[in-house]
């Protein structure tokens, strides 16, 4: 229903056409973040905060003071109650409510969340404590900004169940059977979204291969076979493709840096 990461660099980073397919919240701690966003364009500092949508498609660059760039991330899978939502605002502009400043409320809301995630595994005190940081969001409409319709989109669907797989079953076939769809549903129904099963799978094993190396635990080689790839020469080419940055230079972002 929600996951948390955590991301750290030494030196810059410029990552371009990251794609977020389930609405997420960021919030920096520790350096700036620069976010392109369609024609919209944000600077995070510590203490700031980012809504994104679904099916967001950015470019940033986090850039370290006095040595570190940390962020925090929670990316939400469960919507909200539809009684969470509002009253719609008249004339209602997500853009100036997506960059916000965190108060203390609900800065200790999402750290606690954030930590929640490794600690809590009772599937109803989960939802508790996801549903307390959505009532908070709603008393200033950023719930609006997070979930423009109170229902996941295919794509979201389709992200959720990939990222739950192992790489060796990411098949057409074993998600249409999950969701209960046919074949050809289910490539109309992404089509009309604008993307394609393949993208979406390289989208689930590239934002798995970026968790990986932040947690420095695993080789190239163990990674790449962890995403799905056999070798690490595929996993740098579609690395590149997606992130306009290898690993290697990914990496050396955050050597040395205690986590």
């Amino acid at each position: 229903m929600f996951k948390a990461f955590s991301y750290k660099a030494k030196e810059v980073q410029k990552l371009k056409d990251v794609v977020i397919i389930n609405p997420c919240i960021i919030w920096v701690l520790s350096g700036m973040k620069n976010i392109s966003l369609g024609r919209y364009k944000y600077n995070l500092k510590n203490g700031d905060a980012i809504l994104l949508g679904a099916n967001s498609k950015l470019n940033f660059e986090n850039i370290p003071i006095n040595g570190l760039f940390f962020s925090k991330q929670i990316i939400f899978f469960k919507p909200p109650k539809v009684e969470f939502f509002k009253q719609t605002v008249k004339n209602f502009e997500v853009s100036k409510y997506r960059n916000i400043k965190l108060d203390y409320q609900l800065k200790m809301t999402l750290d606690l969340l954030h930590q929640s995630d490794v600690i809590l595994k009772n599937i109803n005190t989960r939802h508790m404590w996801l549903d307390g940081l959505y009532l908070l969001l709603a008393e200033e409409y950023y719930l609006q900004v997070l979930f423009l319709s109170s229902e996941g989109s295919f794509n979201e669907k389709v992200y959720e169940v990939l990222e739950k797989m192992q790489p060796s079953d990411h098949k057409i076939e074993n998600v249409c059977s999950i969701l209960g769809v046919s074949k050809a549903t289910l490539i109309r129904r992404l089509k009309k979204a604008g993307t394609q099963f393949k993208k979406i799978v390289r989208q689930v094993r590239m934002n798995k291969a970026l968790f990986l190396m932040q947690k420095r635990e695993l080789l190239l080689e163990d990674i790449s076979f962890s995403c799905g790839y056999q070798s690490v020469e595929l996993l740098v080419v579609y690395f590149k493709e997606e992130f306009g940055i290898t690993p290697k230079e990914y990496s050396i972002s955050f050597k040395d840096v205690q986590m």
